[in-house]
């Protein structure tokens, strides 16, 4: 049987320890710094092209469609979402920026410009357990074709930004 003077060694041992890992993670120098509270915020940045030509429909000169025209809905236990999903247009960059709904391993996204049919976008979420922990895009699948996987080193993941290009 091991003494309770020995439970409380280890007690106080393992919450140095943990307090230790825990302001490492929070440091704004050496292997964990530029962690931010944007860098938690889970986000995927979408680039919408056309499927025969390749030209962004919604930026350059020849874009087929206005932002105005676009709705990117999340879907939820099979029924579109009745509030859109929040989305910032990055003019600069030429993508669209909105939240993930990561609860579950696949956020589900319904993509409509103007009186078209809307399209299903699945995106495979996961967490990426570095210094800075943040929600990643894994996969994303859009009429039934798988058109992005991240890299499997997590190294490489930490690097990549949560974009994906879609044929639409």
């Amino acid at each position: 049987m091991i003494p309770l003077n020995s439970i409380k060694r280890y007690w106080i041992a393992y919450f140095i320890i943990a307090s230790v890992f825990v302001a490492g993670c929070s440091s704004k120098t050496g292997e964990c710094q530029g962690c931010t509270d944007p860098t938690f915020v889970p986000n995927v940045s979408l680039k919408l092209v056309d499927q025969a030509t390749k030209q962004d429909l919604f930026f350059g000169p020849g874009a087929k469609y206005n932002t105005a025209m676009l709705r990117i809905r999340h879907i939820e236990h099979g029924r579109v979402d009745s509030v859109p999903a929040e989305l910032k247009i990055d003019t600069a960059s030429h993508l669209l920026n909105f939240k993930l709904l990561y609860q579950n391993d696949v956020d589900t996204i319904a993509i409509q410009v103007g009186t078209q049919k809307p399209q299903v976008l699945y995106l495979g979420t996961g967490i990426l357990n570095s210094c800075c922990t943040k929600v990643i895009v894994t996969t994303a699948t859009f009429n039934g074709a798988l058109i992005f996987k991240a890299p499997d080193d997590p190294k490489k993941q930490a690097k990549m930004a949560n974009q994906v290009t879609v044929a639409f």
